[in-house]
C-alpha cells in the first residue's frame, strides 16, 4: 500500500489507429431524485460531479445521493465533464465496500450505510487554504511584532556572527610594505551618525579598540537617502593599496572533455 501526500493528475491517451479496450462500468444514480449517469473510476482519489449539472440541480450544498440502496449525504466536487454526469473514485467506493468486475460487467455493494473514512489505508489530504478574517488582524499584527522583535536588532545588539575558517591564502607582493596612513576625518554633519555607529559597533563587539600598526584607512561615505528621509553613513575600508599588492591567481580552466562526458552520460 502506497501513502498519498497530495492529489495527482494524470492524463493520457491512445495515439494507434485501431485498439480494442473494455467497456468503462456506468451506472444509474439519483441525485436529489434526477436521474445521472455515473462512472465508476478506480484511479480517482475524489468524487467529482459536473458543473453543468451541478448548476441545473442548483447544487450548492452537500446534497442527497442515491444509488440503488443507497441513500446518503455525499460530498462533489465540480468540474467539466463531457461523457459523464458523475464520476465516483475511490472515496465512494471504500466507504461502500464495491466490488467491481469488468467480465461479466458487475457492480456489486457491500454496504448501504457509508463507512468511516479510517484505518491503515486511508491518507489524509490537506490543501492548507488561506483566508483573511478582519476581526484578528490585530492579533496577527502583534505576533508578528512580538516575534520581529527577536530577530530584527539595532545594531548595538547585534553581535558578530560566527567566523568561518579560511581554507585559502592570498600571497602577497611586499609582505612588509607599509601602506599609507592618514587621519580619519568626519564632516561635521555626519560626526552624530558617526559617533552612534562607532558606539554600537563597540558595544557589540563588532569593533574593538586596541593598538596598532600599518592598518588602512576607513571613509567616511554620506549616502542621500530618499525624500523626507535623513542622511546616512557609510564607513567603507580603503583597500586600494592593499589589492594593489595582491598577487593575482588564476583559476585553471576546466577540462572541457570532462564536462562533455558527464553532460553526455546524463539521461536528460
Amino acid at each position: 500500500m502506497g501513502t498519498y501526500t497530495a492529489l495527482e493528475r494524470n492524463t493520457s491517451g491512445r495515439k494507434d489507429a485501431t485498439h480494442n479496450v473494455p467497456h468503462p462500468i456506468v451506472v444509474a444514480a439519483k441525485i436529489n431524485g434526477h436521474l445521472v449517469q455515473a462512472l465508476l473510476d478506480l484511479g480517482l482519489l475524489n468524487d467529482f460531479i459536473s458543473s453543468n449539472l451541478a448548476q441545473q440541480l442548483q447544487v450548492w450544498k452537500i446534497e442527497l445521493f442515491q444509488y440503488q440502496e443507497i441513500n446518503e449525504e455525499c460530498y462533489f466536487d465540480i468540474i467539466n465533464l463531457l461523457n459523464y454526469d458523475v464520476i465516483l473514485g475511490i472515496l465512494f467506493m471504500y466507504q461502500h465496500q464495491v466490488s467491481m468486475s469488468l467480465e461479466p460487467p458487475m457492480v456489486v455493494i457491500g454496504s448501504l450505510a457509508a463507512k468511516p473514512m479510517k484505518g491503515e489505508c486511508v491518507t489524509k489530504l490537506v490543501s492548507r487554504p488561506m483566508a483573511v478574517y478582519e476581526d484578528k488582524l490585530d492579533e496577527v499584527y502583534q505576533f508578528l511584532e512580538n516575534y520581529a522583535q527577536k530577530i530584527c536588532k539595532t545594531a548595538m545588539d547585534t553581535p558578530l556572527p560566527p567566523l568561518w575558517d579560511i581554507n585559502h591564502e592570498i600571497p602577497l607582493i611586499d609582505e612588509d610594505k607599509k601602506y599609507s596612513w592618514r587621519v580619519l576625518k568626519c564632516p561635521d554633519q555626519l560626526c552624530e551618525l558617526w559617533n552612534k555607529k562607532r558606539d554600537a559597533y563597540i558595544a557589540s563587539e563588532c569593533w574593538k579598540l586596541c593598538l596598532a600598526k600599518n592598518v588602512v584607512p576607513m571613509l567616511l561615505i554620506m549616502k542621500q537617502g530618499k525624500e523626507g528621509e535623513p542622511l546616512k553613513l557609510h564607513t567603507v575600508v580603503n583597500l586600494h593599496e592593499k589589492n594593489a599588492n595582491t598577487r593575482r591567481l588564476s583559476l585553471p580552466l576546466p577540462d572541457i572533455e570532462t564536462i562533455l562526458q558527464q553532460v553526455a552520460c546524463a539521461k536528460y
